[in-house]
């Protein structure tokens, strides 16, 4: 899984951020990270902690009856044919101001969890970045080594061919 997620970051480091280290802006590690499954799931959270937020705290819908009888019953007033009702229910004193507080607590979490995970992965990626420019650089290190072992060996074949420099130096 670990290589897998490092696979990830790298081929998305690859395909976003082309250049040296000047490349790696802020904006570009919030794209690469943001695009991390994880980091989306964390805003899906928060932006449904966010919708949550809006419908708490209010009293409960009013509930409509109506009922018709088939065959009338008899009341003391008369027959009953037909029978409408509307309740509202009132939740205890407290209840509504607690469930607003208790929305705004798991909204104010899901931004926490958010901004974690997102600076984690911005972290991932940077020390993944770090490492492939380290190995870049490392590779243009031993790149110009060779190239001078190879300047240095033909130097010597030529000195050795004219004269110059016995066997031995070669």
């Amino acid at each position: 899984m670990k290589h897998i997620n490092l696979l990830y970051i790298g081929s998305l480091l690859l395909c976003t951020i082309a250049g040296t280290a000047a490349a790696q802006t802020p904006d570009t590690l919030l794209l690469a990270a943001e695009a991390h499954p994880k980091v989306r799931m964390a805003w899906q959270h928060y932006e449904a902690a966010r919708a949550a937020l809006g419908g708490a705290g209010i009293l409960p819908d009013p509930k409509l009856g109506m009922g018709y009888f088939i065959q009338p019953i008899e009341t003391r007033v008369g027959p009953q044919r037909l029978r409408f009702s509307l309740s509202q229910a009132f939740p205890w004193p407290g209840t509504l101001r607690e469930q607003q507080r208790q929305a705004s607590a798991q909204a104010e979490l899901a931004w926490f969890v958010y901004r974690d995970r997102l600076a984690r992965q911005q972290e991932a990626i940077s020390l993944v970045w770090q490492q492939w420019l380290a190995a870049r650089a490392l590779l243009q290190l031993r790149q110009d080594e060779l190239g001078l072992l190879q300047l240095a060996e033909r130097t010597l074949l030529s000195q050795y061919g004219s004269g110059i420099q016995p066997l031995t130096a070669v």
